[in-house]
């Protein structure tokens, strides 16, 4: 169920999913905030992903996460960027510092939302060793089938003096 503090029940196509004004300067992927067409209002969404696809993009910065996630965005994939999730999260609480917990929840409700408009879903985000088996576990939640791919960043160190 979608719902608008302003106008009630809605259905999916009167929502905008992305929210451009949260994101950031020269970064082509916007954060997910969903909002209602007719008033601008945020909506909130109460569904679970019940199936699809994720692809999980992982690696550090610079590695080129974002730009594939793009790539797959162009092939009818919907995305979710950690750095965007980062820029939801702080809108959210108002707070500029945000808890681990937060992120992680966060990416949790974007996969329900963008489950409603399709079954494929990019995820480009920092993973850590040790929080691999909680996304996991997300994914599992909601029967979907998972991918991880692990990019590393092109670096020639001849090119730096030492």
């Amino acid at each position: 169920m979608i719902t608008c503090p302003n106008c009630g029940e809605l259905q999916k196509n009167s929502i905008n999913i992305y929210n451009d004004s949260l994101r950031r300067q020269n970064f082509d992927m916007s954060p997910i905030l969903p909002t209602c067409k007719m008033c601008g209002a945020e909506v909130s969404v109460e569904y679970q992903c019940n199936g699809g696809s994720i692809v999980v993009i992982n690696g550090t910065s610079g590695s080129g996460k974002s730009t594939v996630a793009e790539v797959l965005v162009g092939k009818g994939f919907h995305a979710i960027d950690g750095d965007c999730v980062i820029q939801t999260v702080r809108h959210k609480t108002g707070k500029k510092q945000y808890e681990w917990g937060e992120l992680i929840d966060e990416i949790a409700c974007e996969i329900d939302l963008l489950s409603l408009f399709g079954e494929n879903i990019v995820l480009s985000h920092v993973i850590l060793p040790e929080d691999l088996v909680k996304y996991i576990e997300i994914f599992e939640s909601r029967n979907m089938q998972y991918k991880f791919f692990l990019l590393k960043p092109d670096i020639n160190f001849s090119l730096y003096p030492r």
